[in-house]
């Protein structure tokens, strides 16, 4: 199984109505805002999380998303995704 994060940047001055768009964009497509195996810890705003059977192509994954954001979301968007290799959280 391999965890990819995801980070988007919508560019230009969105609303926070247009973030909460995004989120259930995101969360319709099993991207999630919690940390893996603990769903009471949020990750930094607009990053997200998702968990794939197969080893993902990750360039094809961030087009992907970038896509689907700029078409039912908000029409320029950044995405940064990013395959976990080894990870730590600090506590707090």
């Amino acid at each position: 199984m391999s965890v990819l994060f995801a980070r988007v940047e919508l560019r230009g001055t969105p609303s926070e109505g247009i973030y909460e768009k995004l989120h259930a964009h995101m969360k319709g497509l099993h991207w999630y805002q919690n940390l893996p195996g603990n769903p009471n810890k949020l990750m930094p705003h607009a990053m997200y999380q998702a968990q794939f059977d197969q080893e993902p192509n990750v360039a094809a994954v961030a087009e992907q998303l970038k896509s689907q954001i700029e078409t039912y979301v908000w029409t320029k968007a950044l995405v940064l995704v990013i395959k976990q290799s080894f990870w730590a959280q600090t506590a707090g």
